[in-house]
């Protein structure tokens, strides 16, 4: 499911100008990545572990994205990052990923390529009706299945930046999984890259949670690289 959702980001190309770049300060820091001709300043998030650069995370991480994507950074909360030389066999959440689509390495993107993008992006996922969802989960949620991902929320957290709060459902550890994936892309100093934040359902205030802690990571990562 992940890689399909990988799929549809790799066709959006659109170009536009230039603009003037902002001296990264290192010591804020996390990690400093290539970003297409410019560094791009990875954020220290409190209670999260930036840990692309593990073998098994980079495995992992490799595995399940898309292969026209390049993965730039991943975060794990603790809890999981302790047990990171055994992730391929854990059932883990409350993760979030960086992420760049290769064949958009040479395009700018001015304000109306960017909300052309964002246009797309939204008409391409299946629209849904969080109160029927809902409904259904409180009456029957072992039964409850999803044959696709389910947008519930298309919003625009900042300048810049567009949302998507999504249910979907996948295999993990021999069983169906309800998770929240919240999915932004984020035109910084005219480049494109997508950060995904992924949380397990657990009842009706986990989508409202969700958004938020991705609205803040967005911010954070917003903030340093101006």
């Amino acid at each position: 499911m992940r890689l399909f959702l990988g799929l549809l980001l790799g066709w959006l190309l659109w170009g536009s100008g230039s603009s003037a770049q902002t001296p990264i300060d290192s010591s804020r820091c996390v990690r400093v990545v290539p970003f297409w001709g410019i560094p791009l300043c990875l954020p220290p998030i409190e209670g999260k572990v930036e840990c692309y650069q593990h073998p098994a995370v980079k495995d992992l991480a490799d595995l399940y994205e898309f292969a026209g994507n390049s993965v730039q950074a991943f975060y794990l909360n603790e809890a999981t990052h302790v047990r990171a030389d055994s992730i391929a066999w854990l059932v883990f959440d409350d993760y979030f990923k960086l992420y760049t689509t290769n064949s958009l390495s040479n395009q700018r993107f001015g304000s109306q390529a960017f909300e052309q993008v964002a246009q797309e992006l939204e008409g391409f996922f299946q629209r849904g009706d969080w109160k029927a969802v809902k409904k259904q989960l409180e009456l029957a949620p072992d039964s409850f299945r999803l044959e696709k991902p389910l947008l519930l929320d298309a919003y625009k957290p900042m300048d810049d930046v567009r949302s998507f709060n999504i249910l979907l459902q996948e295999m993990q550890g021999g069983k169906q999984q309800l998770v929240v994936f919240n999915l932004s892309v984020l035109r910084i100093k005219e480049r494109l890259i997508w950060l995904a934040y992924y949380r397990h359902y657990a009842n009706a205030e986990t989508l409202a949670e969700a958004r938020a802690y991705s609205d803040l990571l967005v911010a954070k990562l917003v903030a340093l690289n101006r």
